[in-house]
C-alpha cells in the first residue's frame, strides 16, 4: 500500500490561525497575498501583471498571469508579453492563464 497523500486545507488553516493566533480572515488573506506577490516579484522581477485570488470560504487559491499578445518577432518583455504562437499553443493546450487579447492589433497586423 502506498502512503496516503497529506493535504492542507486553506479553510482549516484559516480557522486554526483565527483560533490560536487570533488572526482574522482579512488579515490572513492579506498576508498570504503579499507573500505570494513577494515570491513572484523575486522570481520574475515584478508582480504587477499577476492576479492573486484567495477564497477562504471555499479554500481556493488562484494565481493568474496577464500578458499582452504580440507578434512573434516583436516580443520584448516575456513577463508582460507573450508571442502570438506561444499564446495559441497555450490556448490549444488548455493552459490556465489569462491572456489579454489585443485583437484588433493582432488582426490588423495579420491583414497587412
Amino acid at each position: 500500500m502506498g502512503k496516503k497523500k497529506e493535504t492542507i486545507s486553506l479553510i482549516d488553516t484559516f480557522s486554526e490561525f483565527n483560533e490560536l493566533k487570533n488572526i482574522d480572515k482579512a488579515t490572513m488573506i492579506s498576508v498570504l497575498e503579499e507573500s505570494f506577490r513577494s515570491v513572484i516579484a523575486k522570481s520574475v522581477g515584478t508582480d504587477e501583471n499577476f492576479d492573486i485570488i484567495i477564497n477562504p470560504d471555499k479554500g481556493d487559491l488562484e494565481i493568474w498571469r496577464n500578458r499582452v499578445i504580440v507578434e512573434d518577432n516583436e516580443l520584448q518583455n516575456p513577463n508582460m508579453e507573450i508571442s502570438l504562437t506561444e499564446a495559441l499553443v497555450c490556448i490549444v493546450a488548455g493552459f490556465s492563464s489569462i491572456i489579454w487579447f489585443e485583437m484588433y492589433k493582432v488582426f490588423r497586423s495579420v491583414k497587412g
